[in-house]
């Protein structure tokens, strides 16, 4: 399929379902052969997904060989970037907490959004996102949100 991209989603690892320990024994050199493997198939780097608090383990994600990681809302954020500092070449995405699409406050969303953005100010390879949105999302809210960031960002 023309345009189609390959992401490794590894919910199952997710902190603190799996221990930092735990992670480096089991899940780490099966999805470092993994991301290697079909980053070599793909041409390029696949990008590496996982969600939870991730900061005890994102020396070990990086050490997969992937260029996109998330900052997931569940990890601390400020503490997950400012090691990222040390990985200017790789993509994060820094998520937004979910539950703020749920409430029908768009100045919550905003509010949620500036921190976001303050987060990120500095970085190249920065992009903002969400976990899984709630089924009490309101699209519109969404939409606004969107734009919000547009505009902030541009």
């Amino acid at each position: 399929c023309p345009g189609l991209k390959v992401a490794f989603f590894a919910a199952a690892a997710t902190p603190p379902l799996v221990s930092p320990r735990s992670f480096d024994d089991i899940e780490l050199p099966s999805l470092a052969f993994a991301i290697d493997a079909v980053s070599s198939i793909a041409g390029r780097p696949v990008p590496c997904i996982i969600g939870g608090n991730t900061l005890p383990i994102l020396d070990s994600i990086l050490k997969t060989g992937t260029r996109y990681v998330i900052c997931p809302s569940e990890t601390d954020q400020a503490a997950f970037m400012e090691k990222m500092k040390a990985h200017p070449d790789i993509m994060v995405r820094v998520n937004a907490n979910p539950g703020v699409f749920a409430s029908g406050d768009i100045s919550a969303v905003r509010s949620e959004l500036d921190r976001i953005i303050a987060l990120v100010a500095d970085r190249q390879k920065a992009c903002i996102g969400t976990g899984t949105l709630p089924f009490e999302a309101d699209p519109a809210i969404v939409l606004q949100a969107r734009e919000y960031v547009q505009q902030r960002t541009t």
